[in-house]
């Protein structure tokens, strides 16, 4: 699967966390449900990633397998007058599978992201 082109801003988020801006246009297609799904992330878009606690950071470091699925995930987020929270959530998750990452991972990332993604999307 394709990996976003990214580099790190001089900027950083209100936890203190760098922020990254893509460098170019990220597309990226999948199915999802029997549907299929196309997404262009602009260049220019910034994100920070996995906003996973510092404190969890030795078990799911903010970076990894989950990079591409969490700019897409951090895009679907700021476009929440298009797309339903429970729609970004579940092609994240679909996203976290394609690129690799753990089922058990998956598993965490996903319910914590359903159980606190909420404040995120509400911004």
């Amino acid at each position: 699967m394709k990996r976003p082109l990214l580099r790190q801003t001089s900027e950083v988020n209100k936890r203190g966390r760098p922020l990254y801006q893509l460098e170019d246009d990220f597309r990226i297609e999948f199915q999802i449900d029997g549907g299929f799904i196309a997404f262009l992330v602009p260049y220019g878009f910034r994100t920070d990633f996995a906003s996973i606690p510092r404190v969890f950071w030795v078990i799911f470091p903010p970076t990894g397998l989950y990079d591409a699925p969490s700019v897409v995930h951090d895009f679907l987020y700021r476009r929440r007058s298009k797309v339903s929270r429970s729609f970004a959530d579940a092609c994240f998750r679909e996203l976290m599978r394609l690129y690799g990452v753990p089922s058990w991972q998956r598993s965490v990332i996903y319910c914590a992201v359903r159980a606190f993604g909420w404040m995120a999307y509400k911004k």
